[in-house]
């Protein structure tokens, strides 16, 4: 709780200072904004059992935008979230991709992003040219952000397994976040590079919903590094990460460091045709999955309605030699294809309709390949 009254106590100094003061342009500095996410599941064949699943997330922020409050140096959000911690992947389909990116396990109140952001230079989306970001941070909004694949449910489309598999207790990225830091540089209009450092083991394994703002030398840290590339037609990126304490490897044998790259492609991102490619590997002496290429086409304001979506995408993670000899006959990898569609029906409400097919569940050959359908419904809401 000190650690807490601390960071509130620096973060209402800061924006009390006259050091950095100018005049306030008109309009409040402080914003809220915040989601209601309700997923209806239904494991109709296959998977380890069928049944169904309701999973719910409600969340919202507080931002705070210094442009409007004369210190156009600071930006900040401070927000959390509630999730009902329905198991549907783990209980009914028994998947390793996930898929709900809603999907916890463990009920309860999450502390999520808070953080405060520094910018010098040209503001552009809310980021200096030069940023740094200081605090809880999911690290899923900078690195391997989604924008194209964002629209799909499985939790690969978001960020890949290869990465989100890691860790001691997964990177910093939802449900469970550690204390972080991001450098971002802007380059001309199109290239940004950014690295991060984070938490090498964020929050407690054993208790999600309690957060951990303390920094153990035994955890170590997870370091990322990421260069994008943004135009109107096309946006590419391409980054790696690693971990600064070596892992005990699945077979016998001395810890080894757990490391890995990844990269993205989109084609005509904001056209009515958007195209996304997706790949990631992991070290396969620590890790279950070795490698991940996903791919998919969204098509925007779909049967010539504005703001309707509809997206195809295949996900396929595949298993190392090392993650196989935890599984009787394994097979090589997972494959998941999702069929989405998603309608506005104003104010702030969007239905989406989702069927996924998960092929090899699990890569274990004694789970029938599963065919599961959900319904999502949510409810965004904010102000200015």
């Amino acid at each position: 709780m000190k650690k807490i009254a601390f960071l509130f106590g620096v973060s209402a100094f800061a924006l009390g200072s006259n050091v950095i003061a100018q005049e306030a342009p008109s309009g409040s500095a402080w914003s809220v904004e915040g989601a209601a996410v309700v997923d209806y599941w239904n494991n109709s064949s296959g998977g380890v059992a069928t049944g169904t699943a309701t999973q719910a997330n409600i969340g919202a922020q507080l931002n705070f935008d210094g442009s409007k409050a004369g210190i156009p140096l600071l930006r900040g959000t401070f927000g959390g979230f509630y999730n009902n911690g329905e198991p549907f992947s783990g209980a009914e389909v028994g998947d390793a991709q996930g898929v709900s990116n809603i999907e916890t396990g463990a009920e309860g109140f999450y502390l999520y992003e808070n953080w405060i952001s520094l910018n010098w230079g040209e503001i552009v989306d809310g980021e200096g040219q030069t940023m740094v970001k200081l605090g809880l941070i999911d690290l899923n909004g900078s690195f391997d952000a989604p924008n194209v694949s964002g629209l799909f449910m499985n939790s690969s489309h978001g960020i890949i397994p290869t990465f989100s598999q890691t860790g001691g207790n997964g990177p910093s990225i939802f449900p469970i976040l550690g204390l972080g830091a991001i450098y971002q540089l802007r380059l001309g209009d199109a290239n940004k590079i950014r690295v991060g450092v984070f938490d090498g083991v964020p929050g407690y394994p054993n208790d999600p919903t309690n957060i951990d703002l303390s920094l153990n030398k035994a955890d170590g840290v997870l370091l990322v590094g990421e260069w994008e590339y943004s135009a109107e037609h096309l946006r590419l990126l391409f980054g790696g990460f690693g971990y600064s304490e070596a892992t005990a490897p699945i077979l016998a044998g001395p810890n080894r460091r757990n490391r890995g790259l990844y990269g993205q492609a989109e084609l005509n991102p904001n056209g009515k045709y958007a195209w996304f490619l997706r790949a990631g590997t992991a070290n396969p002496d620590v890790n279950f999955l070795e490698n991940y290429v996903g791919a998919g086409v969204v098509i925007n304001d779909a049967f010539a309605k504005t703001d309707h979506q509809i997206g195809f995408a295949v996900a396929r993670a595949g298993l190392s030699e090392a993650g196989r000899t935890t599984i009787v006959g394994a097979k090589d990898s997972e494959t998941n294809l999702e069929l989405t569609y998603s309608a506005p029906l104003g104010r702030g409400l969007t239905l989406q309709s989702d069927i996924q097919h998960i092929i090899n569940v699990g890569a274990d050959p004694s789970i029938e390949d599963a065919t599961v359908v959900g319904l999502r419904l949510k409810y965004e809401f904010g102000t200015n």
